[in-house]
């Protein structure tokens, strides 16, 4: 689930990857829309868009 950092309303549902950070290898990344974006503490993962479905369905309503 991705929250656009420009209009903090809008969220989806995107496949991702973790990979390594990089610029700093020791760090994860998460690999989103052709760029690297650094994992923050409050940051959520899902195993499958299923499960992200349901989490953004109980959130926001039906995707």
């Amino acid at each position: 689930m991705y929250h656009n950092p420009h209009t903090p309303s809008v969220a989806n549902i995107k496949p991702a990857e973790i990979v390594s950070h990089p610029k700093d290898p020791a760090k994860l990344a998460l690999f989103l829309h052709e760029s690297f974006h650094l994992i923050e503490e409050d940051d959520a993962f899902f195993t499958s868009e299923q499960a992200a479905e349901k989490a953004y369905n109980e959130l926001y309503g039906k995707y």
